[in-house]
């Protein structure tokens, strides 16, 4: 009898050991657990600066007031500011939990964290975008020092909401570049509109999703001028009806202390941080927040 042939048998696939969403659930949880660790401090805090202005302004503010806030008709109007959204924040948590400095703390932290979230989950739908760029980014935005104003003082807290709208517009209007699906547009519109009612940071809106599609351009399949005119248009209208509404109220398009000017910014803001870092002799200095 002729010999049996022996069949040949492929070695086991082993399996990671945890499952792929387990394993970029960890180093987010270990990211945002060091966020929140970093703050747990300013938990024992008080009130700061103007904290106690928006504290006696919006205490007692009747909700019926509320669409005196969208028209600019509200008491910080002398400075300038179209911050409805930010206002309605802080009229919330002092009418939950009134004039208690905790838990409005807490909530800049809470807010603090979803921001962090969102920029996760912008890099991570970056088409192409290498497995180390979401924790990589999320590690260097966790532990920017400029996020100390913000986090620590109430007041601020409009610098978080503001983020946590652009981010989100970006994240949506990419799920629509994606999928098509027009309720996730309409949602990123919305984003838009919140981050125009929350502070004028976010004028920087429509270019910043311009130039996002310049560089994703080669990687998408739409044609340029179709993306352009159904997509970003709305938002330039958004930016002109802001500026307009502005004008309008204030009588001025920017604050009062914003440069008018690139030389006038270049003076005040570049030349100011390189007196700040050098000495009169010339020489180089450090001080503790020159970086």
């Amino acid at each position: 009898m002729a010999p049996s042939k022996k069949t040949f048998t492929p070695p086991p696939i082993r399996t990671a050991w945890l499952p792929r969403v387990l394993r970029s659930a960890v180093p987010l949880a270990c990211l945002l657990t060091l966020a929140a660790a970093i703050f747990i401090p300013v938990l024992k805090g008080y009130w700061l600066a103007d904290d106690f202005d928006w504290v006696h302004q919006f205490y007692r503010y009747a909700w019926r007031d509320l669409p005196r806030l969208f028209i600019g008709d509200w008491s910080r109007a002398a400075a300038q500011e179209y911050r409805p959204l930010w206002a309605v924040s802080f009229m919330t948590d002092l009418n939950l939990w009134g004039p208690k400095p905790f838990p409005l703390h807490l909530t800049n932290l809470m807010l603090h964290l979803a921001a962090c979230l969102l920029v996760w989950c912008l890099t991570v739908s970056v088409p192409g975008a290498n497995k180390l760029a979401a924790p990589l980014a999320l590690a260097f935005f966790a532990l920017a020092p400029t996020h100390a104003e913000p986090v620590a003082w109430i007041a601020a807290r409009g610098h978080i909401l503001v983020s946590i709208f652009v981010l989100g517009t970006l994240i949506l209007l990419r799920r629509f570049e994606r999928s098509g699906r027009w309720w996730t547009y309409a949602a990123s519109y919305c984003c838009a509109l919140a981050a125009f009612a929350t502070e004028e940071d976010a004028v920087v809106l429509p270019p910043l999703l311009l130039l996002r599609d310049v560089i994703d351009a080669p990687r998408l399949d739409r044609p340029w001028m179709r993306r352009m005119t159904m997509v970003h248009a709305p938002f330039w209208v958004l930016l002109v009806c802001y500026l307009g509404l502005r004008y309008s109220t204030f009588g001025m398009l920017a604050r009062p202390d914003t440069p008018t000017t690139i030389s006038e910014l270049v003076r005040n803001e570049y030349l100011g941080l390189l007196l700040s870092c050098w000495g009169p002799s010339g020489l180089r200095v450090d001080p503790p927040f020159c970086f």
